[in-house]
C-alpha cells in the first residue's frame, strides 16, 4: 500500500485550496498517515539537520549527559526537553535530544535547556523548528476547514506553544544498544535495553516481535507529528485493512500523522494511526516534530470520552509523560 501523497504547492486559487483541503482531509480520515511534498522546507536544510544530529550522537556519553533531562541528571532543571539515553526499562531502544521554544513556560515545565556546542546546531535546528511550526499551523488550518471549523480555530492556541523537535538515534541491532554511546556516565549508568513493557504498547500479534522492534506499536498522543527519516527505513504503519505496511523514506518528503487529541476532537473523523519502528540492522536517524499548543490550552479530557470535561494541555502532559521511558520518574 502506498501512502497518500499530498502536494502542498497547489494553492494558487480558491478552487485549488478547496481541493487540497478535501484531499488532505480525506487522507487524514482514511489513513491518518500520509506523505507531504513541496512543503516549503529545502532538502539542504534537512540534510544539514541530519548531519548535526549525527555529529552530536557520535560524541562521548559523558558529554551528551551534560544536556540530559533531570531524570538522568538530577542537577539539571529541564524535565521535558533535553538529552535522553537508551535505558534497559524503556521499550523504545533509542537515544535522543529534543528542544523547543516557549517564552512563557508553565511552572511545571521550567525548561532551562543548555545546548551542545556543536557548531551551528542551535541556530540551524531552531530555524527548522520555526519552519515546522509554520507548516503545522498550515496543516491544522486546512484540516479545520475540512471539518467545517473556522480556518483559524487553532491559531491562537499554538502561537508560542510547546511544540517539540526531536532528533533520534536508533542504534544498530548488530552492535547493540550501546552504539553511539562511546563513554560512561557517573551520573546515570546506562545499560543496553533488553525489556519490552510500556503503558502505551499494544499487545503484539507476533510473540517474537519484542526482539525485532525498537519502538512498539502505538499512536501519538498529541495533535500532529511531522517526520523526517534517513534512508535506513524501519517505520511501519497499520493500514486500514489491518496489515502492517512500510513507510519508506523519500528524499524531500515529510511523513505526517495525527495524534489522539486531534482525533478525539474531530469525533474520530480524523484518524490516529498505530505505527512502530523495526529494529535497524544499521544505525538509524529520524527527526519528528510534535506540534503542540500552549500549556494552558483547554483540550478534551480523553480519559472521559463520554463527557464534556476539559483539562489543560499541561495537565495532559504531566500525566501522559509518565508512561514514556524518556520522561518517566522525572518528579
Amino acid at each position: 500500500m502506498d501512502l497518500p501523497e499530498i502536494d502542498l504547492s497547489k494553492v494558487h486559487s480558491s478552487e485549488e485550496k478547496q481541493k487540497l483541503c478535501h484531499t488532505l482531509g480525506e487522507a487524514a480520515s482514511k489513513y491518518g498517515f500520509l506523505t507531504l511534498i513541496h512543503h516549503g522546507i529545502e532538502e539542504d536544510q534537512v540534510r544539514k539537520s541530519f548531519e548535526l544530529a549525527r555529529n552530536f550522537f557520535s560524541m562521548e556519553l559523558d558529554y551528551k549527559m551534560r544536556f540530559a533531562k533531570s531524570r538522568f541528571r538530577p542537577r539539571n532543571s529541564n524535565s521535558y526537553r533535553g538529552y535522553f539515553p537508551v535505558l534497559e526499562e524503556d521499550p523504545s531502544k533509542k537515544e535522543g535530544f529534543e528542544f523547543g521554544t516557549c517564552s512563557k513556560p508553565h511552572p511545571e515545565f521550567p525548561e532551562t535547556l543548555t545546548w551542545p556546542d556543536v557548531p551551528g546546531m542551535q541556530e540551524h535546528l531552531m530555524a527548522m523548528h520555526f519552519s515546522l511550526s509554520m507548516l503545522g499551523q498550515r496543516i491544522l488550518s486546512l484540516l479545520s476547514l475540512y471539518l467545517g471549523w473556522p480556518e483559524d480555530a487553532f491559531r491562537s492556541d499554538f502561537q508560542d506553544g510547546m511544540s517539540t523537535f526531536r532528533i533520534i538515534h536508533y542504534p544498530s541491532t548488530a552492535t547493540g544498544a550501546s552504539e553511539g554511546m562511546t563513554g560512561s556516565s557517573a551520573d546515570s549508568p546506562i545499560r543496553p535495553a533488553t525489556s519490552h513493557s510500556s503503558d502505551t504498547e499494544h499487545p503484539s500479534e507476533d510473540p517474537g516481535a519484542e526482539q525485532r522492534f525498537s519502538t512498539p506499536d502505538h499512536t501519538d498522543s498529541g495533535f500532529l507529528t511531522l517526520l523526517f527519516q534517513d534512508d535506513c527505513g524501519g517505520l511501519e504503519a497499520l493500514s486500514p485493512a489491518g496489515t502492517w505496511v512500510e513507510v519508506p523514506p523519500r528524499p524531500g518528503a515529510i511523513v505526517m500523522n495525527l495524534g489522539d487529541i486531534l482525533s478525539f476532537m474531530s469525533d474520530g473523523k480524523l484518524k490516529a494511526t498505530r505505527h512502530r519502528v523495526r529494529a535497524p540492522q544499521r544505525s538509524r536517524l529520524s527527526m519528528p516534530f510534535f506540534y503542540e499548543p500552549k500549556p494552558l490550552t483547554k483540550i478534551p479530557d480523553v480519559r472521559q470520552p463520554d463527557s464534556r470535561a476539559t483539562i489543560t494541555y499541561a495537565e495532559f502532559l504531566r500525566e501522559k509523560i509518565l508512561s514514556f521511558g524518556e520522561y518517566a520518574k522525572t518528579r
